[in-house]
């Protein structure tokens, strides 16, 4: 009967993982905020309320446009550095595990049993 081979166990981070952000789900709530505190100022300045609007979907538009675009380009660029970081561990972690497989082979092939 052949033994089957196994990989072995992966090392536990030691690093905090970086949390996902989806830019559209990140970016509604800060243009919403934004907008909102410029039509605040609006209404308190007694500016009319056609240009309060206005300004409001000028502030709405440019602030998510820019939250969307800026957490998209952040988070594409740690998402490479990360996945370099993880390429260069690997070629060590599968030696170790070449290892270990050659130690069990030779184990199964003695005879020995556990």
């Amino acid at each position: 009967m052949s033994q089957v081979r196994r990989k072995p166990y992966a090392k536990k981070r030691t690093s905090v993982p970086l949390p996902r952000l989806d830019p559209d789900r990140v970016s509604l709530p800060v243009a919403l905020i934004c907008a909102t505190v410029v039509m605040a100022l609006g209404f308190l300045r007694d500016v009319d309320e056609l240009e309060v609007a206005f300004r409001a979907g000028i502030t709405f538009a440019a602030t998510w446009t820019a939250t969307f675009l800026l957490l998209a380009f952040f988070s594409r660029v740690a998402r490479l550095e990360l996945t370099e970081v993880e390429q260069k561990e690997e070629p060590s972690q599968e030696n170790s595990g070449n290892e270990e497989a050659g130690a069990l082979e030779s184990a199964g092939d003695s005879g020995e049993t556990e």
